[in-house]
């Protein structure tokens, strides 16, 4: 991949800057993404309780149902923008400074989130800031999330096998700010004030981000620092492109399903745990953002044995997505079980049953995003990597934005728990049409975890 901007100083960069067999560029890109992702779900965590509190808890006393879409409207922009980003570095500015600028954004928008949230302000002021600083976080994440994926398979030379692994790294990364985020950030927001939460969330973007500017020209040298711009040598790469385009629309398809079942985690499932799990443990009530790290602890604890499964079956991306389905069915299925507990009669779930079907989360991830994005990375053109990687995740946005309007189906079916269960039996009907689909097209065998 990238044999036409692999030049010798990237190479010899590459080779000479080693850390546990990886280029060490590899750790710097997963430190910086680890805290762009902390500061990025440090926000998801809080935004729905934030939202749906009362004037007297500092919150700002939305509706219910009016809050979950505007998490899944938040969401969707952070995660389609990178569509935008992914053509600004590919044709302009390369993915190094949609690095630097992205960050810069995101860094003020979370500054501008603690601000409004601080004690006193209120009104249209307050509105303002409040939507202001969710654009600049969501402007932002979009100029890095695919110059970051990027970098990432820039840093390996054509054919080395050692790229599947470097994904592995990056998302290792990923989960760990994800992580980090719900036990910092919202404990901060949930138990000392909400512009505590969105401050701990800027500090960490703003540690993210020094890191990075202070080693990026040591271990990237000029990796990612040009656009790649369409040549004539780039001209012969048309049948790539329709064969990339087709299989990124083929298993894109099902992804928007697949997140519009794995947000409802800081939606409708948040709110879920806020208000009817019995969160007390020995006289401390856990924060309802705690449980939101099961899952990525789950996708860090498993990964091993996970790519030693995957290894082993040689699963391709289609097959990859039919078990995250039904991973994702059967945890929705536990939910539903625990909440038959609590329906019509005022009782408490226990909170096992969220982290059962949080695990089951974390592990159905372990085959959707590392898989696909190392796909996507090698299938597409040379000349539109970060192009390619922006789009795939404006699947991931689609899905998120559906979030709201899939909680508000609650009323209709009578019940949180008929959606649960509902919801658990069309990601089982996905499994059997990813099945399907890849039985009609098959892919190339592009696990990253191999």
């Amino acid at each position: 991949m990238h044999e036409a901007t692999w030049s010798a100083g990237e190479q010899s960069l590459s080779q000479k800057t080693q850390l546990f067999g990886h280029p060490a560029a590899i750790y710097l890109v997963a430190f910086a993404q680890c805290w762009e992702r902390f500061s990025f779900y440090g926000i998801m965590g809080l935004l729905a309780l934030y939202l749906t509190a009362d004037a007297n808890a500092g919150g700002l006393g939305w509706p219910a149902s009016s809050a979950l879409k505007l998490v899944g409207a938040y969401g969707a922009a952070a995660f389609i923008a990178p569509a935008f980003g992914g053509w600004i570095a590919s044709r302009f500015w390369g993915d190094q400074r949609c690095i630097r600028v992205g960050s810069l954004l995101v860094i003020a928008g979370h500054v501008l989130l603690s601000v409004q949230a601080l004690p006193g302000l209120a009104g249209a002021g307050q509105n303002l800031l409040f939507l202001s600083a969710l654009g600049l976080i969501a402007a932002g994440t979009g100029l890095l999330k695919p110059a970051t994926a990027s970098i990432v398979s820039r840093c390996y030379a054509p054919g080395d096998p050692r790229s599947d692994q470097g994904y592995v790294i990056f998302m290792v990364g990923i989960y760990s700010g994800s992580f980090l985020a719900n036990l910092v950030a919202g404990t901060m927001g949930e138990k000392l004030g909400w512009h505590y939460g969105f401050g701990a969330a800027a500090i960490g973007m703003t540690l993210g981000y020094g890191v990075y500017v202070l080693f990026a020209r040591r271990l990237l040298g000029s990796i990612g620092s040009v656009a790649d711009r369409v040549n004539a040598e780039h001209q012969a790469e048309d049948d790539k492109t329709v064969r990339a385009t087709a299989h990124l629309i083929g298993f894109s398809l099902l992804t928007v399903l697949y997140t519009a079942c794995f947000f409802q985690d800081a939606g409708m499932l948040n709110l879920l745990v806020e208000g009817s799990a019995d969160r007390v443990l020995l006289g401390f009530e856990v924060p309802a953002t705690w449980l939101l790290s099961v899952s990525t602890l789950a996708f860090m604890t498993l990964a091993p044995l996970t790519s030693l499964l995957q290894s082993r079956l040689k699963l391709d991306v289609y097959s990859q997505q039919t078990v995250a389905f039904v991973l994702m069915s059967a945890a929705y299925a536990v939910l539903w079980l625990g909440s038959t507990s609590i329906d019509g009669a005022g009782g408490k779930m226990s909170l096992g049953w969220f982290i059962a079907a949080y695990s089951l989360f974390g592990l159905a991830d372990l085959h959707i995003w590392p898989v696909q994005l190392s796909t996507v990375a090698r299938l597409a053109p040379k000349s539109h990597t970060s192009l390619y990687v922006g789009l795939w995740w404006v699947a991931a946005g689609v899905g998120i934005f559906l979030t709201g309007y899939i909680a508000a189906f609650a009323p209709i079916l009578g019940s949180v728990t008929n959606l649960l269960l509902w919801i658990a039996a069309t990601a089982a009907a996905a499994g059997v049409v990813a099945l399907l689909l890849g039985r009609m097209f098959p892919s190339p065998n592009l696990s990253p975890l191999q």
